[in-house]
This record gives C-alpha cells, structure tokens and sequence, in this order.
C-alpha cells in the first residue's frame, strides 16, 4: 500500500498543474481587447517602475560617490543610471557638476546642454553651463547663459554678479559696471559686488569712485583683499601714505595675506627705507615661500644695498618659481654684470627682451655684441 501512494499523489499533482494552467488559458482568451490592453499597461508600468528604481539607484550612488570626492566613479554612476532612463534630468546635470570637477569642460557643458533641452528654465543649468565656458574662456557665451539666468531669476543678486564678472573679463567694463549696480541694488550689503564694481572703476581710471566702493565693501566686510584694493588705488592717486595704512589694515585683518606685505615693502623701497623694505619682503616670503615677486623685489632691495651675490640669488630664485618672469630676468642679468658673468647677463636681457621688456633692449643693444 505504501508504494502506490506516492506515484497516484504526483500523478494527481501534475494533473491538477495542468488544469489550471489550462484554465488560466481559457479565462485569458476571455478577455476584451480593452481588458488586455489595460493588463498589458499594468505590466508595462511594473517595468518601468523596475527601471526607474535601478536607475535611481544607480544616481543615488553617483551622488554619494560625489561627496566623498570620487568624480570619475560618481561620472560611471551617472552614466549608468541614464543608460537605464535616458529622460532622466538630474542625472545629466549632476554628471555635469562631476566632469567639472574633473575639469572636463566640454563635456560637462553637453550635460547642461542637455538638461536645458528638457527643461529650459533650469536655472542651475543654465548658470553651471556658463561656469565651464568661462573655465574655457569662452566669455560671450558665459555672458549669454548668465543673461538667461537674470531672466529666470530677476532677483538672483548671484546670477547678476556672475554676468557682470563674466563682463570684467571681458574687459567690458561698462556692462560690468552695469550689473554689478544691478547685483548690489538687489542685494545692499553685498561687499563683493561693491568690491568688484570698485575694480571696474579702478580699470576705467575712475579712482575716487572706486575707493568708495572698496570702502563700502569694507565696512559690510572686514577683508584683507578689500584693504590691499584701497592700497593699490590710492597708490595710483598718488597717496602713498593713504595706501601704506590700507596695506598695514589689510596685514592686520591677515597677518598671512602676503601681496600687502610685497605692496607696503616696495613704496617702503621706493621711499628709500631698505631696512624695513626688506623685513616686509621677509614677511610676505614667510607667509608664501613660493612668491616670486617678493624675491625679485628683495633682490633689488639687495642690489641697492650693493650685496649683489644675495640680489643673484634671489633673481634665480624668482625665475625658477616663475620662468616666464621677465622682470626678473632683467634684473638677473643687471647682478650677473656686476658679478662679473657678461655671458649670462647678455642671455637674460636677451631672454627678457623677448619676454617684452622694453629696457632689457638697452641693455642688448649697449652691452652684448
């Protein structure tokens, strides 16, 4: 009895598979045309639900990726997920943010290219592709992108600043003058608007107007490149002890912002006070050991003081942190001659001379056959 029981149960298992399954036919064919194609809708958005989750998987993972600074792996994600839902907008732009990290310009711009395509006042868009043409100096089409942005968000003092900028380094000063206005208008204590529509002044020679924006951006902001900005504008109004103080403020603000120490040690310099030249010179070399216009500038403080070895040295220093120097070769060359090395005085005028310094030419000219 035993042995027959088993076999009739399989028997009656397979037997009752197969009537369902037929039947699971039969109740198919029974169906309308509007019924199976509402089945096959449903089964159309189970896939696409399963798509939409593996590719946002994959773009949350390229988000995480990205915070921990791994650009290339974070771009893979991206491109995993779009392969998965190429519709997927975010995707584009965030792929985007990550190429530029790896200043990979033109393809991050195609990324925003895209994501404009699909959404065209996607600000944050329109404002990245603008970011990585001026990465490539392509400053019209910056201006064009900014422009667009200005229009999304009229009252985004951010997205005025960065046209105006993209202006300055176009050296359309007026238009920069013009947003920047706009920029500080919307936003009034916006000390870098105010600091940046001062250096366009500054450019146009309008000096007293340019002091009045620094110093405005100064009292919003206590910066030390705000004061070295005041120093170096009334420095061109002639004020030089107007300028000294600003640098001094400007050490005091940062005691490491080492372009005030080099500014207040050469009107230090050209006041004929070597001592305390130098020790400004010292400091800024202290604060960024490879400045190499505050060696060049301590080196002539030495060439002054006749120590023509420690000018030399210091004229070779400044030329190999910056070989295209031309100031530096000059002045290396003017110690070469006084250390008795005619050759490689003639080798720095010359160099300096192609470099377009126009007094290495004398130099040429007068001492090299």
């Amino acid at each position: 009895m035993k042995t027959s029981v088993f076999p009739a149960i399989i028997v009656f298992s397979l037997l009752f598979v197969i009537l369902n399954h037929s039947t699971a036919q039969e109740a198919d064919m029974s169906l309308t045309g509007e019924e199976r194609a509402f089945r096959d809708s449903i089964n159309t958005l189970n896939l696409q639900s399963a798509q939409s989750a593996e590719s946002n998987e994959a773009y949350n993972e390229g988000i995480e990726l990205f915070k921990q600074k791994k650009y290339a792996e974070a771009v893979k994600q991206f491109d995993k997920s779009l392969e998965i839902n190429s519709q997927f907008t975010e995707a584009y732009y965030n792929r985007g943010v990550a190429l530029m990290e790896l200043k990979k310009y033109t393809d991050a711009s195609d990324n925003f290219t895209m994501v404009i395509e699909m959404d065209e006042n996607h600000a944050d868009a329109w404002n990245k592709r603008a970011e990585a043409a001026l990465a490539m100096k392509k400053y019209d089409a910056a201006i064009n992108d900014y422009k667009k942005v200005t229009q999304v968000q009229p009252k985004n003092e951010k997205a005025f600043y960065n046209l105006a900028t993209s202006y300055f380094l176009k050296r359309d000063y007026k238009n920069a003058l013009t947003n920047f206005t706009a920029c500080v208008q919307l936003k009034t204590d916006y000390a870098e608007g105010y600091n940046d529509r001062g250096s366009s002044y500054r450019e146009i020679g309008k000096y007293t107007e340019a002091v009045k924006d620094y110093e405005k951006a100064a009292r919003i902001k206590s910066m030390a490149y705000i004061y070295n900005n005041i120093g170096s504008t009334k420095r061109k109004q002639g004020d030089l002890e107007g300028a000294k103080a600003a640098y001094t403020k400007a050490v005091t603000t940062d005691p490491n912002f080492f372009i005030s120490y080099n500014n207040r040690g050469k009107i230090l310099f050209e006041q004929g006070d070597l001592e305390k030249a130098i020790w400004n010179f010292n400091k800024a070399l202290e604060a960024n050991s490879k400045y190499a216009i505050a060696y060049n500038n301590r080196g002539s403080v030495m060439f002054k003081q006749e120590k023509y070895k420690e000018a030399l040295a210091d004229f070779e220093k400044a030329v190999q942190l910056d070989p295209n120097y031309g100031n530096a070769y000059l002045n290396r060359g003017i110690a070469r001659e006084m250390t008795r090395d005619p050759e490689g005085a003639c080798a720095d005028w010359r160099k300096a001379q192609k470099m377009g310094v126009k007094q290495a030419r004398r130099y040429v000219m007068g001492d090299c056959n």
